[in-house]
């Protein structure tokens, strides 16, 4: 199975001459198919969008691929590029990117995150499947979930009670008692009403006894806000 996420809304377009090499180029289709196609796959193969989640949504439909028996190793990629700096203008004129381009994670002086290009694959298998077969491994999935935030002050506001859904009932899938936690990898954008939602989710959700510690941190402080990836 391949499952490949990428949100570059200007990735598919078409020039008026466009021939059907450039076609299949710029379809956001054959990201994943073509990876299918060089190594001769043939589970489940296609690309995804929901913006910044699309790593982790197509992670999560992996996840339940395997356990469904779809495919017995599963490629999951994200891209993100940055071709067109029409998306950029429009998202620094909303006010969503920080004036220096520096993504400051749950900061006191966070203004908004910056964009940033990079890309990452995973490869999976079931545990038994990965421990019959000697594999290196570097963490488990114990449990997943997707949810939305359904009708807030606005299509991009977060919400606080869906985030502390979502986060219950993976932990839930997982077997495990969030108060076993010990650190929490955030989306942590640098924005001042997206960070604040997330931090009292996660005060929700990880109760801690009084000398517990729940480390939080977020990736996009060093690698800036990678979206799709």
């Amino acid at each position: 199975g391949v499952y490949f996420g990428i949100s570059n809304s200007d990735a598919h377009r078409m020039t008026h001459s466009a021939d059907f090499s450039e076609v299949l180029g710029r379809s956001l289709a054959m990201t994943s198919n073509r990876v299918s196609h060089l190594f001769d796959f043939r589970g489940p193969s296609f690309t995804l969008d929901s913006a910044c989640s699309s790593s982790l949504v197509a992670t999560h439909l992996a996840v339940r691929a395997l356990r469904a028996g779809d495919c017995d190793l599963a490629v999951v990629g994200a891209a993100n590029l940055i071709l067109d700096q029409s998306v950029t203008t429009a998202f620094k004129e909303t006010g969503f990117l920080a004036p220096d381009s520096c993504s400051r994670s749950f900061d006191a002086g966070a203004a908004g995150y910056g964009r940033s290009e990079g890309g990452g694959v995973m490869i999976l298998k079931r545990l038994s499947k990965a421990l019959a077969d000697e594999d290196r491994m570097y963490a488990i999935v114990r449990g997943t979930a997707v949810n939305h935030n359904g009708a807030t002050h606005g299509i991009v506001a977060p919400s606080q009670s869906a985030q502390e859904n979502l986060i219950s009932q993976a932990w839930r899938e997982s077997g495990i008692a969030p108060s076993r936690a010990s650190f929490v990898e955030a989306h942590g954008s640098g924005t001042r009403l997206g960070d604040e939602i997330e931090a009292r989710a996660l005060d929700a959700v990880f109760t801690r006894e009084e000398n517990q510690q729940l480390r939080v941190g977020s990736a996009k402080s060093n690698l800036g806000h990678l979206e799709a990836a």
